[in-house]
């Protein structure tokens, strides 16, 4: 399995708790070893007032974003493999890390590499009051509050020798998810386990 997707429409009554249960469950098979790239979409099969209580369906809410080499169905197909994309409900990041003087962005790999892996990130278009958080293999390192406009920051860590994955979610003040980017990788490359779907998906 390449991709996965663990954000869909969220005016959808049931994706309130779907939606978060995916990210969860993607979380889960991050930690198990395995690296699959998240995506998010937007259906359009409904048109506002056809559903009572419903407002319609939107398309780009949210929109994947990817860094293609290339304007070409291969080079998106590509770089999606490689986990060289986000999932946002509007706000952009452009997330640079860099160690032992290899520079990397959002799905790079660095490998067996030590030092510091320092993370300069940049996000537009966030609500007042939102927050992102760098998560290191399923946990919290800090809050960040973002401003109005555009938002800056940089944080460095000491690499473990460790298979450790790295990403970036951005929330907003009601803790709604608006912004998901897919892990930067450190460390040796896991051996995946035996584990069924089953298990995966419930833990």
């Amino acid at each position: 399995m390449h991709c996965l997707e663990i954000w869909n429409d969220p005016d959808w009554p049931d994706n309130a708790q779907g939606n978060p249960a995916a990210v969860q469950m993607w979380t889960r098979w991050l930690d198990a070893g395995y690296r699959i790239t998240a995506i998010g979409g937007s259906d359009f099969h409904f048109l506002a007032g056809e559903v009572a209580g419903y407002p319609g369906e939107r398309p780009g809410r949210p929109t994947t974003y990817v860094y293609a080499q290339e304007l070409s169905s291969k080079a998106i197909l590509e770089a999606l493999r490689g986990g060289h994309a986000y999932v946002s409900m509007g706000p952009q990041v452009n997330l640079m890390a860099s160690c032992a003087g290899k520079i990397g962005t959002i799905g790079t790999d660095f490998g067996a590499v030590q030092g510091k892996l320092d993370f300069k990130i940049s996000i537009a278009g966030a609500p007042v009051g939102a927050c992102a958080k760098l998560i290191r293999n399923g946990v919290d390192l800090g809050l960040f509050p973002l401003q109005e406009g555009q938002s800056t920051f940089e944080l460095a860590e000491v690499i473990s020798d460790q298979p450790t994955w790295y990403r970036l979610d951005v929330e907003d003040s009601a803790g709604e998810m608006l912004l998901v980017t897919n892990p930067v990788y450190t460390g040796p490359r896991p051996l995946t386990g035996s584990e069924t779907f089953v298990d995966l998906m419930f833990g």
